[in-house]
């Protein structure tokens, strides 16, 4: 676990059995009139198994753990979740209607902005790392560029929020929602809107 206490896991052919010291979440979506959230729909504690197929976002101390994988029991619960995994380096397949995140920081490295962002320009599919989740939503839950860890008060929700509503009052972004400097030529976007720097 690195020092930013987030990861992402996934394993299609064993059971996983969670060590000491980690959670883990799977997601569904939730609209409602204002916004579309990501939220837990079943965390895991240490001793659980997560059954195979499931893919999680995991929580803890920086550190390493280790993870005991077992073969598949056909009689574990499987949640509803939006996450999904590969066992393998994968470069996933582009579906015009998604956008597609991984787990990281943003562009300035800050470790407090764990989230969910575009890997590459507009939302399209990327290559994803073997046993690490993603996520690919549908463009129609008016989901953007980013999708942060809200995580107040141990609650654990996720909301899927443009990035002119996250954005701090003086911050710029390029088109594919990267911070940038102000100084930076192009299209820039700040506070919602679009300017054209020469």
């Amino acid at each position: 676990m690195s020092s930013v206490g987030y990861a992402t896991l996934y394993y299609g052919e064993k059971d996983i059995t969670l060590p000491e010291g980690l959670t883990a979440s799977t997601y569904t979506l939730k609209k409602t009139q204002d916004a579309t959230y990501l939220t837990p729909s079943h965390t895991y504690y240490a001793g659980d198994k997560i059954p195979a197929e499931t893919a999680v976002v995991v929580k803890g101390n920086p550190g390493e753990y280790t993870l005991t994988l077992s073969d598949i029991d056909n009689t574990l619960t499987k949640y509803s979740n939006v996450l999904k995994g590969c066992d393998e380096e994968t470069t996933l397949l582009d579906d015009a209607s998604k956008y597609f995140y991984k787990l990281t920081l943003n562009s300035d490295g800050d470790p407090n902005s764990i989230g969910f962002y575009w890997a590459n320009d507009n939302g399209t599919a990327f290559t994803t790392l073997a046993h690490k989740a993603y996520l690919a939503i549908d463009k129609s839950a008016a989901a953007k560029r980013i999708v942060t860890f809200l995580d107040s008060n141990e609650q654990n929700t996720t909301g899927l929020i443009d990035i002119k509503v996250n954005a701090k009052a003086d911050a710029v972004y390029e088109l594919s929602g990267k911070h940038v400097p102000a100084s930076h030529k192009g299209i820039q976007i700040r506070k919602g809107k679009k300017y054209l720097m020469k």
